[in-house]
């Protein structure tokens, strides 16, 4: 649980100021564009996302995987051809997609916008996937490697950079400038990591991927992650730029109400972003280590599951009670509407979060029978429930689809887990979960149905107060000063040989 908590914190590090730069990017285009152009400029972000998954066919997930296995067998060989090949492979594949998205560029324009105008946005969108595609990998390389000191300084200063970038482009040039401000940050995302990746990483470790070719063998350990986490990957992607084309082309809502409802998806992204990578990034390469030691891995799932909670819980019921102060700084007050879909987004986060603790097994076990059915249940049942929804509940749909499909993962993935494997719930687990539950539904339930700002932040602040005295143990709260304690000594003994060294 130790270690769990160490990489967390480090990995939560970067997510904190992804989070903070995200949301001053978005501060900018609200601010300076409008509803109307964060409807555009998401619609955009996740196009890109979709090309770049398609570039790398979803697999990179499982490159991970092959690099923390070849770094735990010291294969040197291997995980240079790993490295090269990958990198290799999906710069032809990204420069593939650029030239496809030129060609049909008018009829996806008219899909993911809904305006044919809009043609050189794509171009200008496939371009920043085919850089974003070298620089995941790179970032892969160092998650990997367990090199997370890395990979979070990268992420950093790539985040400051880049909306110094975005404010001055869409200060001359509008929304034409935050399309643009899209590809220069991958730019130079990518620049840094492939600095950092040589300077810090391949010397340091002594690898020499640029003295090997691609290797086909490596080519087919990779392409056994294809079918899977490609078509899962690829469904995720479509699902999502579906629903908000939904929303757009639906004459009672339009680009402006994707505008409202990018910011229930911005802020779950934000924090969502920050427990599911964290727990995900440290627990699947954990997990590749563990697999001869089944009760270790159980062990890990409870504790990630424990820690998702105990963090999920109080971040949401904060979240729900003040969100009419948080929306009007983060965005602007044209963006309050979006207050009502809150409580159906977190409800759903909420039970994502613990599904993802269960399912961290999934990859380093290769189960990719439930990878498929797990996929197509989530993403496909999100779509239809959302479009069979939105006649009757507007844009409310949305968020309420979400939450009834990620309940419904929830149970399909722990009876899977229980069926398949000797997990079971920790019987703390199983008393925090009700506690939980018990509290965050009443602190939701309470600050929507609550008229009265300062009731309701009153009332809520009460819960949350009980919630972080009530749901972690005593044992819990001296495990982290504990580890605080560690940390701070740590620190003052790198000063103190520092200095000596000096």
């Amino acid at each position: 649980m130790r270690e769990l908590i160490n990489a967390f914190g480090l990995l939560s590090i970067n997510q904190f100021v992804s989070v903070i730069f995200g949301f001053v990017r978005t501060k900018i285009l609200s601010t300076m564009v409008g509803t109307f152009g964060v409807g555009i400029v998401s619609q955009a972000t996740y196009l890109m996302q979709l090309l770049r998954q398609i570039s790398t066919l979803g697999i990179s997930g499982g490159f991970v995987k092959l690099i923390a296995e070849y770094r735990s067998k010291e294969d040197q060989a291997q995980l240079n051809k790993t490295i090269i090949t990958a990198l290799s492979v999906f710069s032809i594949f990204g420069i593939f997609i650029v030239i496809l998205s030129w060609f049909f560029g008018k009829q996806i324009a008219i899909w993911i916008f809904g305006n044919p105008t809009y043609e050189q946005y794509i171009l200008i969108v496939s371009i920043a996937a085919y850089l974003a595609v070298e620089y995941r990998l790179v970032l892969s390389i160092f998650r990997g490697l367990l090199q997370w000191r890395e990979y979070v300084f990268v992420s950093v200063v790539g985040y400051s950079l880049n909306v110094i970038s975005t404010f001055i482009l869409i200060f001359f040039h509008g929304i034409f400038g935050a399309m643009l401000s899209i590809l220069v940050a991958q730019a130079i995302n990518l620049l840094l990591s492939l600095y950092f990746l040589r300077r810090k990483v391949i010397l340091s470790l002594k690898l020499a991927p640029w003295r090997h070719k691609p290797d086909v063998q490596s080519f087919r350990n990779l392409l056994r992650f294809v079918g899977p986490l490609s078509t899962v990957t690829l469904l995720a992607l479509l699902a999502t730029l579906y629903i908000r084309s939904e929303i757009i082309h639906t004459p009672e809502l339009g680009a402006d109400s994707n505008g409202i409802y990018h910011v229930a998806a911005a802020m779950s992204t934000a924090y969502m972003g920050l427990l599911i990578f964290s727990l995900s990034t440290f627990g699947e390469p954990r997990v590749t280590t563990l697999l001869k030691n089944p009760k270790a891995i159980i062990q890990l799932q409870n504790d990630e599951m424990k820690l998702g909670v105990l963090v999920i819980a109080p971040i949401i019921l904060a979240l729900m009670a003040f969100r009419n102060i948080w929306i009007p700084i983060l965005f602007s007050r044209d963006f309050l509407a979006a207050g009502t879909l809150l409580i159906w987004q977190f409800g759903g986060d909420f039970f994502r979060v613990i599904s993802t603790t269960l399912n961290i097994t999934l990859l380093p076990m290769e189960r990719f029978t439930f990878i498929y059915f797990n996929g197509l249940l989530y993403w496909g049942g999100w779509a239809y429930l959302s479009k069979y929804l939105i006649p009757h509940f507007g844009l409310s749909a949305i968020p309420i689809s979400y939450l009834i499909v990620n309940l419904v993962m929830l149970v399909s993935s722990f009876f899977y887990h229980t069926l398949t494997t000797q997990y079971r719930v920790s019987r703390g687990n199983a008393i925090l979960l009700i506690k939980a539950i018990t509290l965050t539904t009443l602190g939701l339930i309470f600050s929507h149905v609550i008229e009265n700002a300062v009731l309701q932040m009153m009332i809520s602040s009460i819960i949350l107060i009980i919630m972080l005295i009530w749901l972690p143990t005593r044992k819990d709260y001296s495990d982290l000063a504990n580890l605080i304690r560690e940390r701070i000594i740590d620190l003052s003994n790198q000063d103190s040989q520092e200095n000596d060294q000096n």
